[in-house]
């Protein structure tokens, strides 16, 4: 966890260096992410977006099942460390798998609105 990233997602901060994500409904996602522009996120459930800073507020003050889990910013790392993203929501469990040489991104997490199937999508 990172209180700086967090810090960022909920000011509305906006990465130039980033492309966003979002997962889930743009007015109440489940996760919130930035990516380096040099990656690729190949998935169906991450939408992208271009976020302006008040949106990026709103949508971050409105992450869903925020009542049972407080959010959280955390930075997400290549697999030599490198810091290539950023992270937003109160999804306690996921799973990222970076691709070095297809320069892709994929991060996987548990539907929040089922609770009891826990699947990824």
């Amino acid at each position: 966890m990172s209180a700086e990233v967090t810090n960022a997602f909920e000011t509305g901060t906006v990465e130039p260096d980033l492309d966003y994500y979002y997962a889930g409904r743009d007015t109440m996602p489940y996760a919130i992410m930035g990516i380096d522009r040099q990656y690729q996120v190949p998935s169906r459930y991450w939408i992208s977006f271009d976020p302006q800073t008040e949106q990026l507020k709103k949508m971050s003050g409105n992450i869903y099942g925020k009542d049972r889990y407080d959010p959280y910013g955390a930075q997400i790392r290549d697999t030599e460390g490198k810091i290539i993203g950023i992270w937003y929501s109160n999804v306690r469990f996921k799973s990222v798998s970076v691709d070095q040489q297809k320069m892709t991104v994929e991060v996987l997490l548990p539907n929040p609105e089922n609770d009891d199937q826990p699947g990824i999508f």
